[in-house]
């Protein structure tokens, strides 16, 4: 009898074990980072009428759209920090600011599912998360005020040295860029239509 009522035991305990695996093919445990609300709001002023997010639940969308996942701990800080700075930056002082204003890109989890595949899905969207909220509140600041916070995929291997109004940027080697896709593209034009895309330019020397 006693055995009998371990082995039901044993079974009730392994039950969610069984059918999580029966039915994804696999286990998953999401780990739990605690969430720190910031105050500030991002209206989701979309079709479907308007909602609003905390900038801190909103982030991990941005992120998983601006960078690979996989690109590692700390460069996923970094772009938490960047994209938290400029929605700040948009705010201008105030707790809100719409969606449509911030021309941000922003993953819901089923397109990130989608983007990442199921089997590396909750790795990522974890790493993602943890970027966040171990970041949370953090901008960066230039003489007390916020920065714009200019960034990029890739540059010729080399960042440029901001003007007046970003004294805050300064020139590093990147010499990783050249792995980056779309590095060098090769293209071939006619003669006129060369020309014909250089006279498009504003304000260019016609050709």
């Amino acid at each position: 009898m006693a055995k009998k009522v371990v082995m039901i035991c044993v079974m009730a305990l392994l039950l969610p074990y069984i059918i999580t695996l029966a039915w994804t093919g696999r286990i998953e445990e999401k780990k739990q980072v605690p969430l720190i609300t910031s105050g500030k709001k991002v209206i989701l002023d979309r079709k479907n009428g308007e909602s609003y997010m905390d900038v801190e639940e909103y982030l991990p969308g941005v992120v998983a759209k601006q960078i690979p996942a996989e690109y590692g701990k700390e460069a996923l800080r970094a772009q938490a920090v960047i994209a938290r700075t400029f929605i700040y930056q948009k705010m201008n002082g105030q707790d809100e600011v719409k969606e449509s204003e911030l021309h941000m890109e922003y993953l819901e989890e089923k397109q990130m599912e989608t983007m990442w595949g199921s089997e590396s899905f909750v790795t990522y969207f974890q790493a993602v998360e943890e970027a966040v909220r171990s970041t949370a509140g953090e901008v960066i600041t230039y003489d007390g005020k916020l920065i714009e916070p200019l960034f990029h995929r890739a540059s010729t291997g080399m960042t440029r040295t901001g003007d007046e109004s970003h004294p805050y940027l300064q020139a590093v080697a990147s010499k990783r860029d050249v792995e980056a896709e779309g590095y060098l593209t090769m293209m071939t034009w006619s003669k006129e239509d060369f020309a014909g895309r250089i006279n498009q330019i504003a304000d260019s020397v016609p050709v």
